[in-house]
């Protein structure tokens, strides 16, 4: 899939005028996406910022317990970026305060690199210090304008009469500084765009989306929900018009568009220049044509920092799914599916049949010896033999009734230890976390840590007694749990034993009764010398034996064939030859990318496709990785799948939005000569959406989203 063009309109911010992006076929480029927004919108690092903390997640999906005097705090951005550092803020649920309540924080780093600095002091008392591109809410009514609300201000275009809002109220400008000194600034990406620094509204600030919706006619917000059609649209005229050309076998136009925000999205696709027919089936050839489902381009074609995988530890139903979407080992799949349906109904079949010949074989034999047994003895004594076969049957019935009780009781015994055994085994593995919890927090109280929120323990508080009597309670409760399961265990042996004695008594007793049963009909039956019948009924047996033995050898070459071609076709058949056939590239294209990077790191994958990293040729867990390494390495594991997958797939576009989150500025440097590098070699378009100043010469162009009345693009192409 190479995309041509893409042009959207009346999306969200955009307006009426289209907006176009273009792709040359012959050529890949590196490109930069910033906002107007985006770089500059920042302030230093001592600024203070209101959060609350109501849920913690860290970067290794963990749950982290929260002080209580840690919920509602007044902190430096600064401080905040550091402790933020190893804390997942898209899963966690911290918030900053804004003119319109808190609101979630979704992200925290360094947006201005060596910034001049504006000083803005209030006649409140309040001052701030931040970019001159930063965003300050300002009343109008003190301007000469006829606009009279408040609007955005960039700090450098302040008037020194012009009022600020604040946490309290509207407060006059004392004075504004550039300070003599120029420094890196700090940012905060927030939900609803605006937030407090030291008291002061702020503003904070969708394009990637338009081609998620060209593509697949959705958007996922930042916590990966899909968002409803009435919120795509302009807000101001409620309309929406996205249109994608794009070239696989074919040449394909779609377009998606939006009367309103109540109305439905109506979407068409033109292939080869000729409209596609089929309504009610337009999003799966859509889908078809691209070659990826939602899911799939998101993980590997349109990355942000949400969805970015880490290829570093992913689980190994993430790995398979991943593999078999990457290489169209899907199909592999398919067909073993369909062989195991195969093999289920042939085994049915077999094992059907092979009972119905062992009946058919059973039943010959005994009208045999039935017609052996009418011949050798006189008909008189018939009768005798059938009062003699009820009074057996009725002399056994009772055995067999009370056998089939005592085998219902024992079933019904077991199914409830294995259930008491179940509630025991949860209560022990919910008792070992508290254990591990426990442990983990005397670890940190003794390295001098608060166990609840990890910062530095102040004060002679004393912890350790409290802890260490909660672990020894648990232990002790764990103990008694185990001495239940050990009699539970006990008892479920000796109950299944006893089962399965009852079992073998019952199926014997079975076994007899019908015995004797088929000997009482075959005796009521005949005559008194005439077997003629029992003949005929030997014939038609041996006559539809004939027939099931034949089936039964066709079924059983089937069951040769099948058998022979599942591992053929299984996980460890093909699929696995084509697997290690990938498994060496990958590795050649991640050595030479980490060479690359200078990196005291190797990193190899297995034939499992587990990355195995080794620092001056010791390997070690990916766990003591700090942010920025795991960082660093998922985006070369990640770069050597895309290069694999363009052998398979032929697509000229990357889209990595926020994925530097973490990384060094000189490590973003050294990636970015890689990404160029790839885009360049491999013609592939490489987007990058960053909300920190790059340097311009890392990159081939640069689209400004602008914000006027309506957001606009600006492209400015870098010379080479």
């Amino acid at each position: 899939m190479r995309i041509k063009e893409w042009t959207w309109k009346n999306y969200k911010s955009y307006g009426s005028v289209p907006q176009t992006i273009r792709f040359e076929d012959d050529k890949g480029e590196l490109i930069l996406l910033i906002g107007e927004n985006g770089a500059g919108k920042c302030v230093d690092k001592n600024t203070e910022i209101d959060i609350e903390i109501n849920k913690l997640i860290d970067t290794e999906h963990r749950i982290l317990e929260i002080h209580p005097s840690c919920i509602r705090q007044t902190c430096s951005i600064g401080y905040f970026m550091d402790f933020s550092k190893n804390i997942d803020l898209m899963q966690s649920d911290v918030t900053v305060n804004t003119q319109n309540g808190h609101k979630k924080v979704m992200a925290c780093a360094v947006t201005a690199i060596n910034s001049d600095v504006y000083h803005i002091t209030l006649e409140n008392g309040m001052e701030l210090k931040c970019s001159p591109e930063h965003r300050l809410w300002v009343d109008f009514s003190g301007r000469d304008t006829e606009q009279t609300l408040g609007n955005w201000v960039k700090a450098k275009n302040l008037y020194s009469t012009d009022s600020l809002m604040t946490a309290d109220s509207w407060s006059k400008i004392r004075s504004i500084e550039i300070l003599p000194y120029k420094e890196d600034l700090l940012d905060l990406q927030v939900e609803g765009e605006e937030y407090y620094t030291n008291g002061i509204v702020s503003h904070n600030s969708s394009l990637i989306e338009t081609l998620d919706i060209g593509f697949f006619g959705e958007v996922q917000n930042k916590q990966g929900k899909r968002l409803t059609q009435k919120n795509l649209p302009n807000r101001i005229n409620g309309h929406l018009g996205v249109n994608v050309v794009f070239e696989t076998d074919e040449l394909c136009d779609v377009t998606r568009t939006m009367e309103n925000s109540s109305s439905s999205m109506k979407t068409s696709l033109v292939i080869n220049k000729v409209p596609y027919g089929k309504a009610n089936k337009v999003d799966d050839k859509i889908q078809e044509k691209i070659g990826f489902d939602y899911k799939t381009y998101k993980s590997f074609i349109s990355m942000n920092v949400n969805n970015f995988k880490n290829f570093i530890s992913l689980t190994p139903e993430e790995k398979r799914i991943l593999l078999d979407k990457l290489f169209n080992l899907e199909v592999i799949n398919d067909l073993n599916k369909v062989l195991k349906q195969l093999q289920k109904q042939n085994d049915l079949s077999f094992n059907s049949i092979n009972g119905e010949i062992r009946v058919y074989r059973e039943n010959i034999k005994e009208l045999e010896q039935t017609i052996q047994s009418v011949l050798e003895k006189n008909n008189d004594d018939r009768e005798a033999q059938l009062l003699e076969l009820k009074q057996s049957i009725a002399d056994k019935k009772p055995a067999f009734t009370a056998l089939e009780e005592q085998k219902e009781d024992l079933n019904t015994t077991i199914t409830e230890i294995q259930g008491v055994m179940g509630e025991l085994n949860l209560k022990v593995r919910d008792i070992d976390r508290d254990v591990v919890e426990i442990n983990g927090k005397i670890a940190l109280f003794k390295s001098g840590k608060c166990p609840t929120c990890h910062t530095l323990l102040v004060g002679e508080l004393n912890l350790l007694p409290e802890f260490q009597d909660r672990l020894d309670k648990t232990v002790e409760v764990r103990t008694k749990l185990m001495k239940k399961i050990t009699k539970g265990q006990e008892a479920l042996r000796e109950t299944m034993a006893e089962l399965s004695q009852v079992t073998k008594e019952y199926d014997s007793l079975m076994r007899t009764l019908s015995e004797m049963k088929f000997k009482m009909n075959a005796l009521k039956d005949t005559g008194v010398t005439d077997v003629s019948a029992f003949k005929k009924n030997v014939e038609s047996l041996n006559s539809k034996l004939g027939d099931k033995e034949e089936e039964y050898l066709d079924v059983q070459k089937l069951k040769f064939v099948y058998d022979m071609l599942l591992p053929i076709w299984g996980e460890t058949g093909i699929k696995r030859d084509i697997i290690d056939s990938i498994v060496g590239p990958l590795n050649e294209y991640i050595a030479e990318d980490l060479i690359h990077l200078k990196t005291r790191f190797t990193v190899e994958l297995d034939n499992n496709f587990d990355a195995h990293i080794y620092e001056w040729n010791q390997e070690i867990d990916p766990d003591s990785l700090s942010t920025g390494e795991a960082k660093k390495i998922n985006l070369i594991i990640m770069l050597a799948y895309i290069k694999m997958l363009r052998m398979k797939k032929d697509i000229n576009v990357l889209f990595l939005d926020e994925v530097f989150a973490s990384i060094d500025i000189k490590g973003i440097d050294d990636i970015l000569v890689l990404f160029k590098k790839f885009a360049n070699e491999r013609r592939v378009n490489v987007i990058m959406v960053h909300h920190s100043e790059l340097k311009e010469w890392f990159f081939d162009r640069i689209i400004n989203i602008k914000k006027g009345a309506f957001s606009y693009l600006e492209e400015k192409r870098i010379s080479a």
